[in-house]
């Protein structure tokens, strides 16, 4: 991303000493403080590095850059994935490149420790065999995902890996920084010696050399594809393996100059292709290097045997105007340039997003800001960012590179965006009517327009921003809004059959969505047989759902917070398990209900409920053709500071409701108590799981192991991970965990 962020003040030498002193016994010693190490030896190929992990998350410590702890929580078991954490390590070059393009070393074997995020299918048979390493952006002074923000639910949904590096000293200094016990033993160390500062570097870095981060992407590519036992994706059989990134210079300093040098033995390259969205020229390759000019063959890509993307956002075009090159389908020389007119570098619809949470973001003493305006400055036009949405572009141009080396087929061509006076310094982008770019890679938001896209705020750079036509000029463009949607929904058929969109998010952007469909709550219905028909079974969000049956619409803690009720039929019947807000929502009750609607309630809610029909512990009764019974919740071990349980028995409570041949649990807050024991044939059951309000993970376990559901829901569940009831449960046979968004 843009160099908007200004980089750390470095640390002193005598702590760079201690810490290359003791990272240098760790090395020797073999270990990390992790669970599994091994290391490959140094050969002609690129050596395999140290790896330990994954490396568990603790009440005391956590992973930074979890996808729970962003603005927008990720949730991703509810979407089958996983997130791991790895600390990879070793030694690493330090080089620098002739005008020819010769890469030499300057220094040799520095240690270095970092850390790689893996983020995988948890059914290994859901794995499509390919993974994109993401070069994570140093540019806000953390790593930032970049990538990932544009692509993760593409990624999930096509069953691929994603494996974000840590690669820059100042993104090092601040996991120590977040955890200093996690990552203490974080480095890249300077092996310059003796430490002096050269002419070429504005603020030196006395302890790190960043120069190491091109060994660091090679060696983790190789361990990607190794046969290190302890390797991280180790139970799935990786295929391809993609270098992606978004962080200035870095990929395009990479490919021209490692590409070559990053390979197996026998020669055989590590990557299997590239894809680049924006960045501008090839950087130095170390701290006290020059930066590649314009007009250095360097910046243009030729030959380099594996299949190259370039994306490129409007605001980039002109600066990188010298590496312009023709789309090639050459067998060693496989290219191609994608100009996108009206996206931006950095646009609002999808990677702030997943900016770290508030609370993240105020211990690491960083600029505390919000996907809506995700920076401490403000900009001309007092506006947001722009709304186009690159990201669905992106996805596409992912797709087509993995078709590309996995079937042989050849993306689609593009034209270049149209600049008059081009490599001179009056170059501009022609523009249409509206002021929208001509040329390059149409998509239906500029062939269709609404709005004016414009590259950057008058004062601020890689940022821009959209200006909406008023309803006078839509009107004379299209005359209805029918008639507007029918040329829109057209031009993206055409897009996706020319296969630049994936077919799958056709609809999405027909629907006017402009934010990855990751950024909403994931609402799922599943179909459970029963002898009287299916039962679907509709999570919404913590504790709120919806079962159809027969005909009959069923909720349960239906509160305003957890979906767009609007969107769904009234209710039947309505239970509520007890009085605390995120259960009892009586507005959201009263705008469910028809004049037919059964509320039943447990006896705390009376009050707030005078319509309900109440059922205390032990009751049961038969409501909308269904069987209802009352069964008790409450705490056990977790109480108030005043002694008082959260729960208290008889106040609140649980159903068992009959669907045909099937019983279902809903247990409500509770913990593991011994009723659950007597509760006969229970078929599905939903059990809660946070602290302090309910149940560990262990004590869920053992609740269900008294239960025996045939299918296990965990719900309520807040920031506690589901995978950690998984793991509990994995040799239960006869119990199929379900995780659902049920936060």
């Amino acid at each position: 991303m843009g160099s908007y962020h200004k980089a750390n003040s470095y640390g002193d030498i005598d702590d760079m000493r201690a810490r290359i002193g003791v990272l240098v016994l760790l090395l020797a010693a073999g270990m990390l403080s992790a669970q599994t190490s091994a290391q490959a030896p140094r050969s002609k190929a690129t050596p395999v590095p140290r790896v330990a992990g994954p490396i568990p998350a603790t009440r005391e410590s956590r992973m930074f850059m979890s996808s729970l702890d962003s603005q927008t929580p990720l949730n991703l078991p509810a979407y089958g994935y996983m997130e791991q954490e790895y600390f990879v390590s070793g030694t690493a070059n330090v080089y620098d490149w002739d005008s020819d393009g010769t890469v030499k070393v300057q220094n040799s074997d520095a240690p270095y420790a970092t850390r790689i995020v893996v983020r995988r299918p948890i059914d290994a048979k859901r794995f499509s065999g390919t993974v994109w390493v993401d070069m994570l952006s140093p540019a806000r002074g953390y790593d930032f995902p970049e990538q990932w923000g544009y692509t993760n639910y593409y990624i999930m949904d096509h069953g691929d890996v994603s494996v974000g590096i840590t690669m820059f000293p100042v993104t090092i200094r601040a996991l120590r920084k977040f955890d200093p016990k996690r990552y203490g033993t974080m480095m890249m160390a300077n092996p310059e010696h003796p430490l002096k500062p050269c002419p070429a570097a504005t603020n030196y870095d006395y302890e790190m050399e960043p120069g190491l981060r091109w060994d660091i992407v090679s060696q983790v590519g190789a361990l990607l594809k190794s046969n290190v036992p302890s390797r991280p994706l180790s139970d799935l059989k990786v295929e391809r393996v993609f270098l992606y990134a978004q962080t200035g210079g870095d990929l395009q300093t990479y490919v021209p100059a490692f590409h070559s040098l990053a390979s197996f033995d026998g020669g055989k390259s590590i990557w299997d292709g590239y894809f680049m969205k924006d960045g501008g020229g090839p950087t130095s390759l170390n701290q006290c290097g020059q930066r590649v000019p314009a007009g250095d063959p360097r910046r243009m890509f030729r030959n380099i045997g594996v299949p190259v993307i370039r994306l490129l956002v409007e605001d980039m075009v002109l600066g990188i105007y010298d590496a312009r090159r023709p789309d090639s389908d050459e067998p060693t020389d496989r290219y191609r340039l994608y100009e996108v007119p009206g996206a931006t570098h950095s646009d609002g619809t999808s990677v702030f997003n997943w900016l770290p949470s508030l609370k993240t973001l105020q211990e690491l003493n960083s600029e505390v800001v919000t996907p809506f305006w995700p920076f401490t400055f403000n900009c001309t036009p007092r506006v947001g960012l722009s709304d186009f949405p690159v990201h669905y572009i992106v996805s596409g141009a992912m797709h087509n590179l993995d078709e590309w080396v996995k079937s042989g087929t050849p993306p689609p061509k593009a034209d270049r965006i149209q600049i008059e006076n081009g490599g001179t310094p009056s170059a501009a982008i022609v523009r249409d009517r509206f002021g929208n770019a001509l040329g390059g890679l149409r998509s239906p938001y500029v062939d269709v327009p609404s709005e004016t896209y414009y590259e950057n705020f008058k004062d601020c750079r890689n940022m821009g921003y959209a200006i909406p036509f008023d309803w006078a000029k839509m009107k004379d463009l299209y005359g209805t809004a029918e008639n507007y949607h029918t040329k829109f929904n057209a031009a993206t058929d055409k897009i996706v059959s020319a296969r630049w969109i994936d077919p799958r998010y056709a609809p999405r952007m027909k629907a006017g969505f402009v934010q990855p469909p990751t950024t909403e709550k994931l609402v799922t219905t599943d179909a459970i047989p029963t002898s009287s028909g299916d039962l679907k079974i509709t999570s919404f969000s913590h504790a709120s759902l919806m079962f159809r049956f027969a005909g009959k619409n069923i909720y349960v803690d239906p509160i305003a917070s957890a979906t767009d009720y609007s969107k769904y039929p009234k209710a039947d019947l309505i239970l509520v398990t007890h009085d605390h807000p995120d259960h009892l929502d009586p507005k959201t009750v009263k705008e469910l209900s028809t004049g037919k609607t059964v509320v039943v309630a447990s006896p705390v809610c009376a009050k707030a409920l005078p319509e309900a029909q109440i059922l205390e512990n032990g009751q049961s009764g038969d409501f909308a053709g269904v069987k209802v019974e009352a069964v008790p919740a409450y705490n056990i071990v977790h109480k108030r500071p005043d002694g008082a349980a959260f729960h208290a028995k008889g106040d609140g409570g649980g159903y068992v409701i009959t669907f045909g041949d099937k019983r279902v649990y809903v247990a409500g807050d509770t913990e593991n108590i011994p009723e659950m024991s007597k509760l006969g044939q229970i078929d599905v059951a939903f059990l809660p799981m946070n602290l302090p309000y309910t149940m560990t993970p262990e004590m869920t376990a053992d609740a269900a192991r008294m239960v025996r559901p045939k299918i296990l829901y965990p719900y309520h569940y807040s920031d506690t991970d589901p995978l950690a009831l998984v793991n509990l449960l994995r040799n239960d046979n006869g119990i199929e965990v379900r995780i659902r968004d049920l936060r």
